[in-house]
This record gives structure tokens, sequence and C-alpha cells, in this order.
């Protein structure tokens, strides 16, 4: 994200709550704050959390007798990997969709070498010195526009739009309705949103 997006956050002092601070000035569509924290409580808290859960169960349902268990008793050197490996599709597609691993399949694992980039990437480095860590996060942020960019095309072709919490092409009402709230951000772009969907899935 730049830093004329990454600035949004240090601007705001409207807080978290509906209703502003009262010695604030931030207009309603630059409280990125309160719309980070309203957005996630209602998908993971409030009127999403069953929805996604029931997706979760369905996908997660049909992804199992797909698995190479056989009926003999087997040994896997590394059960954190099978459980990510096998676990993040099924948790990516109950959130985003199948459009974002048909268009972008390596992403589970792109984003665990990710996440084991993510205390070099906090040190602030620059990118010369930990160039794997930053080609990591910019082939996930690649792939989250490639998505967002599908998604809206698709969208702006279908005739009735979706009111419930599933929605086709982005998954989950959350994401399609958070892309939209983020674009109307001043100085947020393509890339500032796509940086904001990367740290929510990542969450």
């Amino acid at each position: 994200m730049r830093e004329q997006s990454a600035r949004r956050y240090l601007l705001d002092d409207s807080g978290n709550s509906a209703r502003p601070h009262p010695d604030s000035n931030i207009p309603a569509h630059n409280r990125v704050e309160y719309m980070s924290h309203k957005g996630m409580h209602d998908f993971l808290l409030g009127k999403g959390l069953v929805p996604f859960f029931e997706r979760f169960e369905r996908v997660l349902s049909g992804r199992l007798p797909l698995l190479e268990c056989g009926d003999e008793w087997i040994e896997r050197r590394d059960l954190f990997e099978f459980m990510a490996l096998e676990l993040t599709p099924t948790i990516l597609t109950a959130m985003c969709g199948p459009a974002l691993l048909q268009q972008s399949p390596d992403f589970p694992r792109l984003f665990w070498e990710y996440d084991e980039s993510l205390p070099t990437l906090f040190e602030g480095l620059p990118r010369w010195l930990t160039p794997r860590a930053y080609a990591r996060r910019d082939s996930l942020l690649a792939s989250i526009k490639t998505w967002q960019r599908y998604a809206t095309e698709e969208t702006s072709k279908a005739k009735v739009q979706s009111d419930g919490e599933e929605v086709p092409f982005w998954g989950s009402r959350y994401f399609r309705d958070r892309q939209k709230t983020l674009l109307a951000v001043d100085g947020y772009d393509e890339d500032a949103v796509g940086s904001e969907m990367l740290g929510t899935i990542w969450a």
C-alpha cells in the first residue's frame, strides 16, 4: 500500500464507533477505522458468521473424499503442512468463493510462505535485502487484484444482484461490499484495496 493510502489510518481520528468522535472532522467515506471494524464484526461475529461456516462445512465435505488416505493408517511427516494445505483452500473458498483459487491455485502455498516471511517484512528492510519475502507478497497481491477485477466485471454483467451473505464471484458479501467501500476512500486505489484484502485473509 502506498504511503498516501496508508496515511488514511493516521489521519482518521473519528474512532471505531458508529458515531464519530465529536472533535473529528473526518468525512464519512474516509472513516477507514470504523468501516474496517464494522465490516469484520458483521462478517465474523454478526450476520455473516453462520453463512460463512455453512459454506466452510459444504466445501470441506466436498474436499474430504478427494484426500488420498485409503483405509489403512498412514503417517504424515508434517501435520501442520497437511492441515495448512488442505484447510486453507477450504477457508479461502468459503471466504472468497472458488474464483480466487481457480485463477491462482498456488495461493495457499504462497500464503504460508508469505506468513513465514512476515517477521522480515515487519523489520522494514529494503526490497533488495529480502527479495524473496517481497516477491511472495507481490504474488499474493497480484492474485487478489486479478480476482477482484474478475469479480467486479462478472458482477456488472449479472442482471440480478445478490442481497444475501453468499455472493457469486466474491464468495461473501463482505468482500464485495468492502471493495466498494474502500474504493470510495480518498487516496485509495486497486493496490490499496488489494493490500486491505490480503490483510483480511491473513487475519
